[in-house]
């Protein structure tokens, strides 16, 4: 053979190895994007709304409260205590309105289940008007309870802490996408020495 039909060769199994790294790149990219999608933070709710015809308060700090807001879709979980009803359960015990954030509007909708009565605290009707201040986390407005009447959740605070609830594993997955890269390219390289001995 001459140069020319060497290089030729040599050139086709390099191309070969590139495109085998790009899809293998791309493969291993769609295999794991659902799991770095899911990777979502909860935000801590903090701060007290109050039972205007009671006085009483709905503490999302104390008695082990812990209600959160998923980050990625609005979704709020947990329970929170309450002086006249006491726990409530944002998540709605697992029911088909349970209580969400509009993550584009600010806007609150659901049901809270009131534990101890079977009670709801109503976010969509009742002219309930609870909402929260995207940029500054802060909530306000009224929601409507069954068992006491208007609910005001101004000052509950959604700017608390965040709560990782997905492993963050891109740094795993580049490691190992530049690992197969190298080793790869690596053999690649070897065979190409190999074929130039030759």
């Amino acid at each position: 053979m001459d140069y020319a039909t060497i290089k030729l060769i040599i050139m086709k199994h390099i191309l070969k190895q590139k495109l085998v790294i790009i899809t293998f790149s791309v493969l291993v990219s769609m295999l794991f994007a659902p799991a770095l999608a899911s990777a979502a933070s909860q935000i801590l709710v903090g701060g007290t709304a109050s039972v205007i015809n009671t006085g009483g308060e709905l503490s999302f700090e104390e008695y082990n409260s812990n209600v959160s807001v998923d980050s990625a879709t609005g979704d709020i979980s947990g329970y929170v205590w309450s002086d006249d009803l006491g726990w409530i359960d944002f998540g709605n015990n697992g029911g088909t309105n349970p209580v969400k954030i509009d993550i584009d509007e600010g806007t609150v909708s659901g049901l809270a289940y009131v534990v101890n009565t079977e009670g709801t605290v109503d976010f969509t009707n009742y002219n309930s008007n609870t909402e929260v201040d995207l940029a500054s986390g802060i909530m306000s407005g009224y929601g409507w309870s069954e068992d006491v009447g208007w609910i005001d959740f101004t000052g509950v605070d959604l700017s608390g802490t965040l709560i990782e609830t997905g492993a963050n594993i891109l740094p795993v997955v580049l490691s190992a996408i530049f690992l197969m890269a190298f080793v790869i390219f690596a053999t690649a390289n070897r065979r190409n020495k190999t074929l130039k001995i030759r």
